[in-house]
């Protein structure tokens, strides 16, 4: 994917190898798994729903398209959409893909140890697909 995110594709987040994971309906907590090259693991199947069109409409929640939970500020997934985490999502250019930034100038970020918030800038690549049932 290349340009600004716009609301309601389902997306793989992926960056060195991995891709943000939802492990089951039954786990509570986000997790790194390796990518795949057809990006078709519902696991790994996330969609954006965009909150304002200030900012560039720049701002989303992000929900998991395997069981709808929100991604919340701490790497948890929940049913409620009020404890779901904003983030602000920016292209880079030169193909170094996206960051996802939180209120508080923190950034989303994955590796194989699984999700994380780090102070530092990080990127990954966006895989938009669509899927047939």
């Amino acid at each position: 994917m290349r340009g600004n995110l716009t609301e309601g594709r389902y997306v793989t987040m992926e960056a060195n190898g991995f891709t943000v994971t939802n492990p089951s309906n039954a786990s509570f907590g986000i997790t790194a798994t390796p990518a795949t090259s057809t990006h078709s693991d519902i696991n790994q199947r996330w969609v954006v729903h965009q909150l304002d069109i200030d900012n560039n409409g720049a701002q989303f929640n992000i929900s998991s398209a395997l069981d709808g939970r929100w991604v919340t500020q701490n790497g948890t997934l929940s049913s409620t959409v009020n404890e779901a985490q904003p983030f602000t999502v920016n292209f880079l250019s030169d193909g170094q893909g996206y960051t996802f930034t939180t209120s508080n100038a923190q950034y989303m970020s994955i590796d194989s140890g699984g999700w994380g918030i780090a102070s530092t800038q990080f990127a990954f690549q966006l895989y938009a697909v669509t899927y047939s049932s």
